[in-house]
């Protein structure tokens, strides 16, 4: 039989339609990646070899992936008494009041490693409960969560709840250092000066604002050790 009068297998031709589809997209993707990267003039060809691969890279939602276990280890970084000080302050809107399950879930668990930390912080996406749990977590961010390295997606995501969270009219001097701990412990995780040139305008403008809403609240309650740890976050966060 005649090619010609072969029937057509549209099966076939809608395979190579999609193949043809996906590679003009990461074509695109590597392009504008390579793009973004002299821009942001990137110090080494590796950081630009690993923007150029990582292009089409997407991280996955909350809804993605859920917690398949229940069971953690328990652990309580406050005090009972500093506990029930901070809930209200952290945990209550104007709208509603949160989950008392899900606040206790996050208040009592440790996370063991990253995929611990990950599954726990997919589970909501409220600030005020991601900053209790960076809270509890801060000393053990480098060390047991971020040890490989600081991925771009939750440093950006971690620079965004910190910038929520410091809006409160509130906001206490402790938590105020603990954002500031928290931005100072993730700039020396490994692969940080990656994840920055990862960032976005929008999100460098975000990190730009916390950092400029960081120095007035501590100028403002005149903690001048702070001033001087801001100043040089600013120059980690490549902040101009």
């Amino acid at each position: 039989m005649s090619i010609l009068k072969s029937p057509i297998d549209y099966k076939i031709l809608q395979d190579e339609l999609y193949e043809a589809l996906k590679a003009d997209e990461l074509y695109k993707l590597q392009n504008d990646a390579k793009i973004r990267a002299v821009e942001q003039r990137v110090p080494t060809y590796e950081h630009f070899r690993q923007m150029v691969n990582g292009a089409h890279l997407k991280p996955l939602e909350p809804k993605d992936t859920k917690s398949k276990s229940n069971s953690v280890a328990l652990w309580n970084s406050m005090s009972t008494n500093n506990r029930s000080e901070c809930l209200p302050t952290m945990y209550e809107t104007n709208e509603t009041k949160l989950n008392e399950e899900k606040v206790n879930e996050f208040t009592n668990t440790i996370p063991k490693n990253y995929k611990t930390f990950i599954q726990m912080w997919r589970n909501t996406n409220d600030s005020k409960i991601r900053f209790f749990y960076l809270y509890n977590t801060r000393n053990i961010l480098k060390d047991k969560i971020f040890y490989s390295e600081i991925p771009p997606f939750y440093l950006t995501d971690i620079i965004n709840t910190c910038l929520e969270h410091q809006k409160q009219e509130s906001l206490k001097v402790e938590e105020l250092k603990a954002i500031i701990e928290i931005l100072t412990t993730l700039s020396k995780c490994n692969r940080f000066n990656l994840a920055i040139n990862f960032m976005s305008d929008k999100e460098k403008e975000n990190c730009s604002q916390l950092l400029r809403s960081l120095k007035d609240k501590v100028k403002n309650k005149e903690i001048a050790l702070e001033e001087n740890v801001i100043t040089s976050l600013t120059k980690n966060y490549q902040i101009v």
